[in-house]
């Protein structure tokens, strides 16, 4: 593994209990039920990342904050033992990010969160020299919600570009249409002309690119496109749409990677598992389309059963 090239990934990490919608009807004040879908699982969506890079056998560190508990020990572990090297923060005063998913009938989520310790992240608990000699850094939108570690990111994002010693590619995905609404003044400024490579769905994409001033909204197989127009300095721009694929645009080109057609069971995670096969393939020199099928592949994979990491042990690269 030694003359791979690495990822450093720096967000979320948290610990995931999920529970069917459909086994909550029965549910009463005082009152017990049984249910084989309650289940836990390591998660957070950058963790998630970086559990399926070391699944792939990429190199792949994780950047984050755990606290110090037994969840905190569990999902340490659950990373380490697939090989992924931990750079954890270990908080005293504040609990492992936890996540109540409750899952939908379509497969879709509703999440009860926990997480105040990830935003706690401060520039002194970055391995900088490793991340700078690194080939790709990735973070979501997720960072940037709450301080510290919002400007965190920032300073990052722009240091790794202007190091002249550093030839790490940065991807960042917007990750909630949420975020994109409340920080897209940011993202425009302090991100995307930092960013190699962009990854969101639909619906994050509709809301960067959306004008008020405009009354004809592009369609979109545009979206990438006008990305590419305003950002120069970003190489990819990845778009996925469900069912329906991923469209991409980069500088010269745009096309489209249809969705493997699979029965979802629950979507958690998928968006992770596609960027966690995309930047696999895409480190080990694939071409563009080829490390878009990976991506697509893993998150397929992914949506067939409960938890951001199913079928891992199943996994056929």
């Amino acid at each position: 593994m030694d003359n791979q090239k690495e990822a450093y990934c720096l967000g979320h990490i948290s610990v995931d209990i999920f529970i069917d919608r459909l086994a909550l009807n029965n549910f009463r004040l005082g009152g017990c039920i049984d249910s084989s879908n309650l289940t836990i699982h390591g998660g957070g969506d950058v963790a998630n990342v970086s559990f399926w890079l070391g699944k792939l056998k990429t190199p792949v560190s994780m950047i984050g904050i755990i606290g110090d508990d037994p969840a905190g020990s569990f999902v340490k572990n659950e990373l380490e033992n697939m090989n992924v090297e931990c750079h954890l923060k270990v908080s005293k005063e504040l609990s492992t990010a936890t996540i109540l998913i409750i899952i939908e009938p379509d497969g879709e989520r509703s999440f009860i969160v926990n997480r105040e310790s990830q935003n706690t992240l401060e520039w002194e608990d970055l391995p900088l020299s490793d991340i700078l000699k690194g080939d790709l850094f990735y973070t979501s939108g997720y960072t940037i919600q709450n301080q510290p570690i919002k400007d965190v990111i920032f300073k990052l994002f722009e240091s790794i570009k202007e190091n002249r010693a550093s030839t790490a590619l940065t991807m960042f995905n917007l990750a909630a249409y949420t975020t994109v609404e409340r920080f897209k003044p940011e993202i425009k400024a302090k991100i995307l002309p930092y960013s190699d490579i962009l990854v969101g769905n639909k619906e994050e994409f509709e809301v960067l690119i959306s004008n008020p001033n405009d009354k004809t909204k592009p369609d979109i197989h545009e979206f990438g496109n006008i990305i590419c127009e305003f950002f120069p300095e970003i190489q990819v721009v990845l778009i996925t749409d469900g069912g329906n694929g991923c469209y991409y645009s980069t500088q010269k080109k745009y096309g489209h990677i249809p969705a493997n057609q699979v029965r979802t069971v629950d979507t958690t995670g998928a968006g992770d598992g596609f960027c966690a096969g995309f930047i696999s393939s895409y480190l080990e020199g694939t071409n563009l389309e080829e490390a878009i099928k990976r991506g697509t592949r893993l998150g397929s994979h992914i949506c067939q059963g409960y938890g951001a990491r199913f079928g891992a042990a199943t996994l056929t690269q």
